[in-house]
């Protein structure tokens, strides 16, 4: 049974770890906005748009990797069963995920935050085109950094006096020009948009989210710097 001592112990380590969670908070929020105030359209202004956007009950499925952390910190998902991430290697999950939560939920807004590569590790046409089909819409949030991190900054860890990395060869780990995924949504009647500006991106998440609740699937693709952007630092 827990004493009067453990009692004060439990309650003086909750205050300090609120206090903790309030100063990581406020940094986030400073960082984000000093991205906005400089004009920088980069994956954590985009988990912070979305952040904002979201209800306390919106189910978020987080299948990002460079920037899965950026989606993890703003999404702030207090209530049981409204956040997803796979611990394991199993990129692409999110698309046949996405499409089977918002069947389970279809009272809940369902986001699927997710890289372009693993987007299409995860061939979304499928999930899509259901979700469409079957009236189970959910928003596909794309990070576009035209590059799969373990061909770059992976590489780059793994193997820093590499032939690859010496030779500034990462062939396989980069498309330029990436593709155009908000077509994909296009393709099975849903709304697609791709967002290449700042001041595009709030209305564009807000658009898709809209349509979303109109039983039309979306994919909002963000064009963010990558590893290849010279931005190791802030977006690896």
């Amino acid at each position: 049974m827990l004493t009067q001592s453990d009692m004060r112990r439990i309650a003086d380590r909750c205050v300090r770890l609120k206090q903790r969670k309030q100063a990581m908070v406020a940094r986030e929020e400073a960082l984000a906005q000093e991205d906005i105030e400089h004009g920088k359209l980069t994956g954590r202004v985009v988990g912070y748009e979305l952040g904002k956007l979201l209800a306390p009950d919106a189910i978020v499925l987080n299948d990002g990797l460079s920037n899965g952390g950026f989606v993890q910190s703003y999404a702030r998902r207090t209530q049981p069963g409204t956040y997803f991430r796979s611990g394991s290697s199993s990129g692409g999950w999110g698309s046949g995920a996405s499409f089977g939560v918002k069947l389970a939920r279809p009272d809940h807004d369902v986001i699927h935050a997710t890289g372009d590569g693993y987007f299409m590790f995860g061939t979304p046409l499928p999930a899509l085109w259901a979700a469409s089909h079957h009236k189970a819409a959910y928003m596909a949030v794309v990070f576009v950094n035209g590059s799969y991190s373990t061909g770059t900054s992976g590489l780059r860890n793994a193997y820093p006096e590499g032939y690859g990395i010496s030779a500034g060869n990462y062939e396989g780990g980069t498309f330029e020009p990436p593709p155009n995924f908000a077509k994909l949504a296009e393709a099975v009647n849903g709304y697609g948009e791709e967002v290449t500006e700042l001041s595009q991106l709030a209305l564009a998440l807000k658009r898709g989210l809209e349509h979303t609740r109109n039983h039309i699937p979306a994919v909002i693709a963000v064009r963010v710097p990558g590893p290849m952007q010279g931005v190791w630092g802030r977006e690896a």
